[in-house]
């Protein structure tokens, strides 16, 4: 019908506008379109061609207040691990936040979540892997730490 139809167009233009404003940082209208319930941000994907979700943005932009709340709005529960919110690459938020060096981020994702930091992505490289090619040593050191210097490689 024309109204199902309208509110397609509608719901794919506010998504769109969502994707352009988490795209730049800014978190506020993803809050209220997560707390009305109209998207689910563990299965709702920002970007298509990377299957990027709004927690990997979060993690790339830094934004831990934003995290917290995701996390306490859908629950730090012992059935969903938050290291399964892969894209199509792989890369889970510890990813994200090391490549651009946000420690405070792999602090609170390896601590507070349990963010398996050993994780690979498609290509085979880790979050530790990520430290050092994008030189990011503070994350690097946290992971050799985190680990107690066991061979993190395995």
């Amino acid at each position: 019908s024309d109204e199902e139809e309208a509110n397609f167009e509608l719901k794919n233009n506010y998504m769109n506008d969502l994707a352009q404003m988490v795209g730049s940082g800014s978190f506020l209208g993803a809050a209220v379109l997560i707390e009305r319930g109209h998207f689910d941000p563990i299965t709702f994907v920002l970007d298509k061609n990377c299957g990027t979700l709004v927690g990997h943005y979060a993690a790339h932009y830094g934004h831990i207040k934003f995290l917290r709340w995701m996390v306490t709005h859908i629950g730090a529960n012992q059935y969903y691990q938050y290291d399964q919110m892969v894209d199509n690459y792989g890369c889970n938020m510890a990813h994200y936040s090391v490549r651009q060096g946000h420690l405070h981020i792999l602090i609170w994702l390896a601590s507070d979540l349990g963010i398996n930091l050993k994780s690979r992505d498609v290509y085979g490289y880790s979050p530790l892997d990520y430290s050092i090619i994008y030189t990011k040593f503070h994350c690097f050191l946290f992971i050799i730490y985190k680990y107690g210097f066991k061979d993190i490689n395995e």
